[in-house]
Parts: C-alpha cells; sequence; structure tokens
C-alpha cells in the first residue's frame, strides 16, 4: 500500500499517478504499433505536437506556483485560473 500520501508527502505520489500512466499509454501504443504499424498523417503531426507541447507547459506552470510565484503554500491563484 501506498503510504506516501498519508506523510503528507502529495509530490511523489502525484509523480507516481503521472509515470504510471505514461507508462500504460506508452504501453498500449508500443502493443498496438508492434502488432499493426500506426499511420500518422504530416498534418495530425502538425496540429497535435503544438497543443502537446502548450499543454505541457500549462502543466509546468500549474505544477509549480511555489516555485514561481513564491508562495509558502499551493494555493489556486489568478494564473492558474486563467490557465484552466
Amino acid at each position: 500500500m501506498e503510504f506516501s500520501i498519508f506523510q503528507n508527502n502529495v509530490a511523489v505520489s502525484l509523480s507516481k499517478v503521472v509515470v504510471s500512466n505514461i507508462f500504460n499509454v506508452t504501453l498500449v501504443i508500443g502493443g498496438s504499433a508492434f502488432l499493426y504499424p500506426l499511420v500518422v498523417k504530416s498534418e495530425t503531426i502538425k496540429k497535435e505536437i503544438p497543443f502537446t507541447l502548450l499543454a505541457s507547459v500549462a502543466l509546468l506552470v500549474l505544477v509549480s506556483g511555489m516555485a514561481l510565484q513564491g508562495l509558502n503554500e499551493n494555493l489556486l491563484t489568478r494564473s492558474d485560473r486563467i490557465i484552466f
């Protein structure tokens, strides 16, 4: 059983959830591609990569509110609300 959430270590729990989701998605897509090659159009790549990068930057800003804004605790600030 995972005890990091009970020890008030939310960062460890959150990182485990993110890594688990990345691994699961990669495993499913990799297994599918191993059995049957996936065809991706170049126009799809041109549309999806910028949105993926934008979502990654937005997630980074949301997660690092304490470091970027010099807060003492994690709060939903005005910039978080704008991103949402």
